[in-house]
């Protein structure tokens, strides 16, 4: 699912929260009026430039790394950790 898609829909995902969060005026201002609606010129790279981006990729991977080190763990099988290993790597990798 597009991007765009999401932001004529409105859904608030963690990319719109951390630009808000993060963004100036003109941002919040943009994700107000044009979240969820038709009219999203602008909307994507203003958040863009926000940094939100960058943001939820280093979150993203903080994550994983703390998923990775609780699955090395001793007390999981070594074929639950195999699964366990290969959810969060395709949850976390994306196809750009």
């Amino acid at each position: 699912v597009s991007q765009s898609r999401y932001l004529r829909e409105g859904k608030r995902t963690a990319l719109v929260a951390f630009a808000y969060d993060r963004g100036n005026e003109r941002v919040k201002k943009l994700i107000k009026e044009k979240l969820g609606t038709s009219d999203i010129d602008g909307l994507a790279d203003a958040i863009s430039d926000s940094g939100a981006p960058t943001h939820v990729e280093d979150l993203i991977e903080k994550l994983a790394e703390s998923a990775f080190d609780a699955i090395e763990r001793d007390e999981l099988e070594i074929g639950a950790k195999k699964l366990l290993i290969e959810m969060v790597e395709l949850v976390t990798k994306r196809n750009r």
